[in-house]
Parts: C-alpha cells; structure tokens; sequence
C-alpha cells in the first residue's frame, strides 16, 4: 500500500508554528550541571581534539565526572550530543570573534555554570567576561532544531498510521505542546537528540508495519531502526531499555507480513547489526576511558556513588508512583497527552495490534 506522494510534504505550517514557539521559550543559556559537562566535552572535542576534561565542576566535583584510567577527567554521561556540538561550538566561536554579543549585552542571558553566573544572575550582577556565555547562548539553540525534527518525526509516524494530513497535524500538534517536549526544546539537555533517534527507529519499524517499504526493503528498515537506537542510546544511555520492544517489534512484523521464520531470522540479524555496531563503539569508548566494556564512569568513584546514587540497583517499582502522578516529576503531569494516548489505545489496537502491544509494553 504506497501513500499519497502530496500527503508525505512536511507541514510547514506546523513546524514553523513550533519553531516559533520553542525558540520563544529557550532559555538561551546552560542551566543544568549535566548539560554543562555535556557542552564542555563538545568544547574539548573542537578545540583539542579529545573527549576528556580539563578539570572537575566548579563548586561540585565529582558531579558527573570520573577518573579514566589515563588520570584524566571524563564525563559520565553519552558521548554523542557533545560530538554533535562540537562543530556547532566551532561556528558559534567563530562568530563572536565579531564581538557582536558587546552591542546587545542585556540579550545574553548568564549560564549557571561559569564565571559564576547563578550567584551573578541572583544577585543581578554583570558578567565579567560575556564571550563564554554569548558562546553558551548561539549553541543552547540546537535543541530548538532537534525538537522541531522530533515533532517532524512525530508526524510521519502518525501520517504512516492514519494517512490523514489534519490528524497528523493535531496529533502533532498535542505531541509538541502537550509533553515535555516542548519544556525540553529550550535547554541543552540530551534528551531531545535521544528521543530523536527513538523516534527515528520508530518510525523505520512502522514502516514496515504499514508497508511503506516493499518486501526487498525489509531489510534496510531493520538495520535503520537498530542503528537509529544505537544513537539513542549514544546520546542517552536510558534509551538502551527501548530495546528489547523495538527490536521484538520489527522482528514479529517482518515474520507476520512474510510469514516465515527465516524472514523474522533475517530481519533480527539486520536490526542486530544496526543496534550492536553503535553499541560496541560505545563499549570500546567506555575501554579506552575506564578499561570496562561496561563502564560509563558511574560505578568508577565510590564517593560519587554514595553521594550521587550513581551505578545503584533500584528496583522498577521503586518510586513508581512518584514518576507517574507527583508533582515534581509525574509524567501524567507535564505529558499530559499521554492520557489521551491510554484513552485512544483500544482504537489503535484495533488497527495495528503488534505497535500497540509494543507502546503499551
């Protein structure tokens, strides 16, 4: 079944809706002390070449750092979002040896994390030097382009499910607005550029599921779907529990549409492929850093996992109700949306059972 060529044009109208809007509510600045490291290591990578850290945290060692093997510093957290900013630190360097951010001072917004800039911005202080922080700022507007190319992502998902331009739109529409998306659009945070990636794969596995690939095609689609994961994970680690369902997902699709185990043999080797060459860059990265395939630097300083929690096992059910329904952290709360999706999901199981049992899972 091929789609409409006309229906697959990108809603321009929304996406620029959502540029707008997400460039709006950027904070314009680093906040967070994980994207902080995150930036720093992309700034290491263009400037020297290396993923490793010149020192520890100002104000808080031992955060999200950890000791290599080689004594240097390295971060615990994925690689790929820094490798992503690299290049974009590069251009924003290159641009404010104009001095531009001197004739707009008061545009700057003072990141957290350097020249103390949370005591700064408290206490309505100037900064000392701006050229970090304007550096911060050109750079902290790549997660605007990320979420605009989730949302994008979001609405080939759906227009491949409904071939309908206005549900996909509206569906789209609440996706953006209606999750955490749009929070997450205005910081530096890895979590868009995994999510990205998650939906990226998702939607290389729904093309099977709807046949927008013919037969021969089943194969590509696998080994993107496991590739796409594999950058999500290298973006975020939390994405590797997306496995084993995406994976099943694609696997049990291509066996159903070709009816024969060797397809659904053929179809795990392929996403296997795809998955396991980014993970095994991820393990020979954590070897060269920590000298463990397994080893993200979490479990490395003792102190730090007392201190942090890092590398503790918690139980799944531990703190459920907190991440469901609290008011600090329940995903019902800031994704509202997502009770819309339990409300539809009968609908949708009607349609296409294997990806509902897969969301649900």
């Amino acid at each position: 079944m091929e789609s409409n060529p006309a229906n697959l044009r990108p809603p321009y109208f929304l996406l620029c809706l959502c540029l707008v809007f997400f460039t709006l509510m950027t904070t314009g600045s680093i906040l967070s002390p994980d994207s902080e490291i995150v930036y720093r290591v992309g700034e290491s990578i263009a400037n020297s070449g290396t993923f490793s850290l010149d020192h520890e945290l100002e104000g808080w060692p031992g955060f999200g750092t950890a000791r290599g093997i080689d004594g240097k510093i390295y971060s615990v957290f994925g690689p790929l979002e820094s490798i992503i900013l690299a290049p974009c630190i590069k251009i924003a360097g290159f641009i404010d040896q104009t001095g531009w951010y001197n004739a707009v001072p008061a545009l700057i917004p003072l990141s957290y994390h350097i020249d103390a800039g949370l005591q700064r911005r408290f206490y309505h202080q100037p900064a000392t030097r701006l050229e970090p922080h304007a550096v911060r700022f050109l750079v902290s507007f790549l997660n605007v382009i990320v979420s605009l190319l989730c949302v994008y992502v979001f609405w080939r998902i759906v227009m491949n499910l409904v071939r309908d331009r206005t549900i996909a739109v509206i569906s789209s529409i609440v996706y953006a607005f209606g999750t955490m998306m749009w929070n997450y659009s205005g910081s530096l945070f890895s979590e868009p550029l995994a999510t990205l990636f998650v939906l990226a794969s998702l939607d290389a596995a729904v093309s099977i599921d709807t046949q927008q690939v013919p037969e021969p095609g089943y194969g590509k689609s696998a080994l993107l779907s496991g590739l796409y994961l594999g950058l999500a994970v290298a973006a975020h680690l939390s994405a590797i529990l997306f496995i084993p369902f995406f994976a099943g997902y694609v696997i049990w699709t291509v066996y159903r549409r070709k009816g024969n185990i060797s397809a659904g043999l053929r179809a795990a080797i392929f996403w296997t492929v795809g998955c396991g060459l980014i993970l095994l860059l991820l393990g020979y990265y954590n070897v060269i850093r920590f000298g463990n395939w397994f080893e993200t630097g979490r479990g490395v300083n003792p102190n730090a996992v007392r201190q942090f929690g890092y590398g503790e096992f918690v139980a799944p059910w531990q703190g459920l109700w907190g991440l469901l329904v609290s008011p600090s952290k329940g995903i019902f709360i800031y994704s509202p949306a997502l009770v819309l999706g339990l409300i539809g999901w009968r609908k949708l199981h009607r349609s296409w059972k294997s990806l509902s049992w897969m969301l649900l899972l």
